[in-house]
């Protein structure tokens, strides 16, 4: 793990910061590993933490490799998720489901991801692929994407709808790709966009 740029605030006032984000206002303590500052360049390795200097936040890349806070505080989870995924033959799905927790600087949140296939770019034949976004909090399907594609052994089409709801931004588009065997491939859907 390594944070590019992280800033924590309590209740107004800066408590943690990783990355290139410069000094600390003048009245905080000098910036040390730690201690509200993480140099660029450096990593959190695993079972590695940083506590912020008010000692509120402590920031922990687990052995298992996820990155969790923590407030010490009050004690609470401000913020978890669990995902887990299964591959069986050309069968692939996956799940997760995040919630955060209302704080000061944030409202209450609790996603719920999914995505189930069949197929891959590789394989002659049939593909196909649906994910989805939900927002439990809401009840709001925030996006969805199904995916059809068919290969054979010079060249492969794809198909794509996608939607997503994100309040005032509300949008449908159908894409697609035409590919031959190493020429390229024509369309609006790039290969690392596809879900197989």
């Amino acid at each position: 793990f390594q944070a590019r740029l992280l800033e924590l605030w309590d209740e107004g006032d800066p408590s943690w910061f990783a990355g290139p984000c410069g000094q600390p206002e003048a009245e905080q303590p000098e910036p040390t590993w730690g201690c509200t500052f993480q140099p660029p360049g450096t990593s959190l390795g695993h079972e590695e933490s940083i506590t912020s200097c008010n000692g509120v936040f402590t920031f922990i890349h687990q052995g298992d490799g996820n990155v969790v806070l923590y407030d010490t505080r009050d004690h609470l989870f401000r913020s978890a998720g669990v995902s887990g995924g299964v591959n069986r033959g050309q069968f692939f799905g996956g799940i997760s489901y995040f919630f955060t927790r209302r704080s000061a600087i944030q409202i209450p949140n609790n996603q719920l991801r999914g995505i189930f296939g069949y197929g891959n770019q590789q394989k002659p034949g049939l593909s196909a692929a649906f994910s989805f976004s939900y927002d439990v909090e809401h009840s709001l399907f925030q996006g969805s994407v199904a995916q059809v594609g068919y290969n054979t052994d010079c060249y492969g089409l794809s198909f794509e709808l996608s939607q997503f709801n994100i309040g005032a931004r509300k949008e449908s588009r159908f894409r697609f790709a035409f590919s031959l065997k190493n020429v390229g491939s024509y369309g609006t859907l790039r290969r690392q966009e596809r879900l197989f």
